[in-house]
Order: structure tokens, then C-alpha cells, then sequence
């Protein structure tokens, strides 16, 4: 690193790379010293802007740069072998969530950052959602009284997330191709909530999940789902319904969560985090309204100071907890492939983990 600052490429400019590109040029941690994207209008004009070097040839942007991390924010299916290539290349590389398509490509990564003596990690912003947080604290510090039932309703507009336009209308037809997305509305719009279940509350035993695609399937062979309905159960009286929904038109998202004690209620809406008691009551309320960009920033000030303190500061998704994540999803697929409830633990001990 020079000037104690981490030599940072950053693979794909869409609107997520470009809010993390905005996020490490605010920041005195990264030097950011190339860019790349398919669209090399895009590319070359980010790069001009922040006097970097610009590519549109992934195997060239790994080959002739010499980095201290990749930080990944295109879709694998498009530069699977040149992550393989920066890991093999001795580059630490970050990847933007979710952390592969299937587990099998999760554990494979890992495995080869392990083996090449570097890091594969996970970018979550939504690990930095206020309601997200809070909530993942009160779960945790709750050793001895668990919670008996987690209820979620995720919805997203899909217009909305992308700026106003269809994704499917401007070249996001890979997000309804199964094979080349690996999941749909639970893999990338879940995979947030998921995460922070899974660290409140551990791995379930077991998974039973329902999808459905809006799309027809004899028009087009390899669906994603845009609709999943996860039914969870843990161990000690805890059972979970997460109901996931994906809108190809402009209306609105919205998120809801509730997790339910014997003797209070923690919801919340995406805005406001409220705890309340047995009878209804108010007894804790927490604006969660935040901005996006202070969500990233966050996550890569925390990224930047695992490498500097590793010790002291190590980062919270590292890729073994998302491991469990991507098991746990790999398990919903096959229960709703199967008809079957369909156990996370399992993977895991198949893959060694």
C-alpha cells in the first residue's frame, strides 16, 4: 500500500459501482488506480474524471494492473474467471453481495482465496441499514429469551431500484435467465435480510421454500423467480415466513419486518424501528432513515481498516458467514425444486464448512 493507502480496482460501473466508486474517492483509505465496465464510454469517462485507467477487457484490466484489492461490482456470470484470475493473482477481493449465484461457486472462491493466502469478502450495505442493525442487536443480546416467530414481506419495484427504467428494457435480461443469474428476487433482493437473520439467529434446520416467475416458463427456459415464499425452522421454538416479491413496473417497494417475544413486538417499515410491549404499547422507536451512500461509505471504512488492523478491526463479512447465507439460500432453491423442506447444516458439512 502507499501513503497507507489500499491500490483498489473496481469491475463494473452500474449504479452500484458508481456509488461505490463515489464512496472510495471520498475516502483517504483507497487509491483507485483502474476502472472497467463493458461500456467503455462509461468507463473511460469515470476514469478521465478521477485520473485512473480505464478498460473494457476484464482480462487485461487484471493482467496489467497490480492491486492490493478488487473490489467487484459486476455479475459474476460475466467475470467469473477474472475474480479467479485476481485471487490467483494474490489481489484481495471484495465482492458486492450477493456473494456468488450458487454455493458451490461461493465455496469454490473461498476456497481458492484461502489456498492463494487472500481474502474473499462480502459487501452487504444492507448489513448498515439502522433497522437492520438495531434489530440485529436486539436479537443477539437475547441469549436465554428467544424470540418465537419472524415475519417479512419484502417488495420491490423494480423501475424504481434502477432508475426509473425496466432493467429487462435496457440489457438486464440476464436477471430473468436462471442460468445465468442463479437466482432471482431471494438471491439479490433477499440476500440483505437473510444475512442479518442468519448472524441474530443462526443457521435454520430447515428450509421450505415456494417461487414462482412472472414471466411465462414455455417463453423462456431458465426463469428466475420474482415471488419466494421461505418458511424457516430453528431450534429452540423459533420458526420464520419471509414472503419476497419483485414488480417489473414503477410502483414502490417496501420492506416489513416483525419479530415476535412473548412479552413484546420489534417491526419495522424501512423508516421507523418500533419495539413494543405485550399490550401495544410504544416503548422504543428509532428513525432508521438513512442515506445509501453513508451505508457504503461505512462498509468501506470498516473494509479498509481490516487491512490495516486486522486484530483490532476485523471485518464482519468475511466469507465464511456468508457461506452460511449462500447455504442457506441453496437450500431454498432445492426445497422448491424438491417439494421438500431442505436442511442448510447439510451443505455446509458436504463443502467441509
Amino acid at each position: 500500500m502507499g501513503e497507507g493507502k489500499l491500490r483498489t480496482g473496481l469491475l463494473g460501473l452500474d449504479r452500484r459501482g458508481q456509488a461505490a466508486l463515489d464512496a472510495l474517492c471520498a475516502s483517504d483509505s483507497f487509491e483507485v488506480v483502474a476502472v472497467a465496465d463493458k461500456d467503455m464510454a462509461v468507463a473511460g469517462r469515470l476514469a478521465e474524471r478521477i485520473g485512473a485507467k480505464a478498460f473494457d477487457d476484464y482480462r487485461q484490466f487484471v493482467l496489467q494492473n497490480t492491486l492490493d484489492c478488487l473490489i467487484v461490482c459486476a455479475r459474476l456470470h460475466s467475470c467469473l474467471e477474472h475474480v479467479r484470475m485476481a485471487l490467483k493473482k494474490k489481489t484481495h477481493v471484495l465482492k458486492w453481495a450477493p456473494m456468488a449465484r450458487t454455493f458451490s461457486e461461493a465455496s469454490e472462491l473461498a476456497a481458492l482465496a484461502a489456498a492463494e493466502g487472500v481474502r474473499f469478502d462480502v459487501a452487504n450495505p444492507q448489513y448498515y441499514c439502522r433497522d437492520l442493525g438495531r434489530l440485529g442487536g436486539l436479537i443477539s443480546e437475547q441469549t436465554t429469551d428467544r424470540p418465537f416467530l419472524v415475519q417479512g414481506r419484502w417488495e420491490v419495484g423494480m423501475a424504481q431500484e434502477s432508475g426509473g427504467e425496466i432493467p429487462s428494457d435496457k440489457g438486464g435480461t440476464w436477471m430473468t435467465d436462471k442460468e445465468l443469474a442463479g437466482g432471482g428476487v431471494l438471491l439479490y433482493e433477499g440476500y440483505g435480510l437473510i444475512d442479518r437473520l442468519v448472524r441474530g439467529l443462526g443457521i435454520p434446520q430447515q428450509v421450505y421454500c415456494l417461487t414462482r416467475s412472472h414471466a411465462s416458463s414455455k417463453a423462456i427456459p431458465y426463469l428466475a423467480e420474482d415471488v419466494a415464499v421461505v418458511s424457516l425452522r430453528f431450534g429452540e421454538g423459533l420458526i420464520g415466513d419471509l414472503v419476497l416479491i419483485r414488480h417489473w413496473d414503477g410502483r414502490p417497494g417496501r420492506r416489513e419486518l416483525r419479530v415476535l417475544w412473548k412479552d413484546r413486538t420489534v417491526c419495522t417499515d424501512g423508516r421507523d424501528l418500533m419495539v413494543l410491549d405485550a399490550a401495544g404499547g410504544e416503548v422504543e422507536r428509532v428513525d432508521c432513515r438513512g442515506d445509501p451512500s453513508d451505508q457504503v461509505g461505512r462498509l468501506l471504512e470498516d473494509y479498509a481498516a481490516s487491512h490495516s488492523c486486522p486484530e483490532d478491526r476485523p471485518f464482519a463479512s468475511s466469507a465464511q458467514p456468508n457461506l452460511q447465507v449462500m447455504a442457506l439460500m441453496e437450500a431454498a432453491y432445492l426445497s422448491a425444486q424438491t417439494g421438500s423442506p431442505e436442511s442448510p447444516a447439510r451443505l455446509l458439512d458436504r463443502a467441509g464448512r
